[in-house]
């Protein structure tokens, strides 16, 4: 990008049903992230409704496997739908085949570690 140019804002949707969560992996990204702006949900049907609500659309999509109702396997399935050239990260504490997963999502086991979490969000927001 030439210098001068300002960088669009990317726009990154984080559902997990847990809100600590949610608010940490909020306030991570928007910190260091440049550009970032986050939006979270709470459930897979939250998450659907902001991918439909989002007038610039949504760059990265970030969603926890467990949660109850709609898991983020059908989350992911139902969003590729929604939006389907949008990549996506599953979050998980199990051991999952990647294989497995909606849309070639990519896995991350937990625990997280900031620095790499944050340059994995990078790389796939300037792919």
């Amino acid at each position: 990008m030439p210098s001068g140019t300002p960088r669009k804002a990317s726009c990154i949707l984080v559902v997990d049903d847990e809100e600590d969560i949610r608010a940490t992996v909020k306030e991570l990204l928007e910190a260091c992230v440049e550009g970032a702006r986050v939006r979270t949900a709470e459930s897979g049907k939250d998450g659907l409704d902001v991918l439909r609500q989002e007038a610039g659309g949504v760059d990265l999509i970030i969603t926890d496997y467990r949660m109850p109702g709609m898991d983020g396997m059908e989350f992911l399935r139902q969003a590729g739908q929604v939006s389907p050239n949008t990549p996506s990260f599953m979050v998980t504490a199990f051991d999952m085949d990647s294989k497995t997963t909606p849309n070639g999502s990519r896995i991350l086991h937990k625990p997280l570690q900031p620095d790499t979490f944050v340059g994995m969000v990078e790389a796939a927001l300037a792919a």
